[in-house]
């Protein structure tokens, strides 16, 4: 957590209450997570990490819910995420067909292990886009009027 705490030195240096991450390397610098999806080189963010200023509220990593599973992936590796929370979002309707009922489909073991391995820290519901997620983090942690610094766009 050496980290994260260097990081909220700097932002209180600067009068910040929270940064919102969006590139790959800030994501993985501040929650351990590696995105696979980065490749793909896209315009808008693909995951982020919001991190408080306040040191009783967590490291939160939003992802598209697709990817629950690469962290399980990523611990097993022996590359843990350090992120205290979990928010997940939609990316290409995967969340409204994962919910959807295949009478045909096997039960996925990568999907139900990683989802009672990550249970307990994801929060909230699938929202519809990264941008949603990250808003609706802030204002969980009652952090919506607070200085915010981000790294959207770069």
């Amino acid at each position: 957590m050496e980290r994260i705490h260097r990081l909220r030195g700097l932002m209180a240096a600067e009068g910040l209450d929270a940064v919102v991450l969006t590139t790959p390397h800030n994501v993985l610098y501040a929650t351990g997570y590696r995105s696979v999806l980065e490749k793909w080189q896209l315009h808008e963010p693909l995951c982020a990490a919001v991190v408080p200023l306040a040191e009783d509220k967590p490291v939160v990593l939003a992802l598209p819910e697709a990817n629950l599973a690469l962290l399980m992936v990523q611990e097993e590796a022996g590359r843990p995420d350090r992120a205290g929370e979990i928010r997940v979002f939609d990316m290409i309707n995967f969340c409204e067909v994962m919910r959807s009922e295949d009478p045909s489909a096997a039960a996925s073991t990568i999907g139900k292990a990683s989802a009672e391995f990550y249970g307990a820290r994801v929060r909230g519901r699938c929202e519809p886009d990264v941008l949603a997620s990250i808003a609706v983090t802030l204002g969980d942690h009652g952090l919506e009027r607070g200085r915010i610094g981000s790294t959207i766009c770069g």
